[in-house]
């Protein structure tokens, strides 16, 4: 899992870059937690995901709640949960 490979022609401070470190901690991530957490508008933040989306590290989350208002769109950072589930001796 070489993410760092799959970005490395974005510029140092591109907003996908900077959310690769969030992916550690929330590997499940929307476009307003992704723009608290990197302190860009949500329209960057999506801009973001979708780069991360193009190029394999982030995948569409389906499993949304049903409910009123506008769905939330979550992206899934898959190889890094297949990665923590394989090594955890649980």
């Amino acid at each position: 899992m070489e993410w760092v490979g799959r970005i490395d022609d974005l510029r140092a401070d591109a907003t996908a870059s900077r959310v690769l470190p969030v992916l550690v901690e929330h590997p499940v991530v929307s476009p307003d937690l992704v723009a608290a957490r990197v302190e860009v508008s949500e329209r960057s933040a999506r801009a973001a995901l979708t780069v991360l989306a193009d190029r394999g590290i982030l995948k569409p989350y389906d499993r949304m709640p049903a409910g009123p208002g506008r769905p939330r769109r979550f992206r899934v950072a898959s190889d890094l949960i297949t990665l923590v589930t394989n090594w955890s001796p649980l």
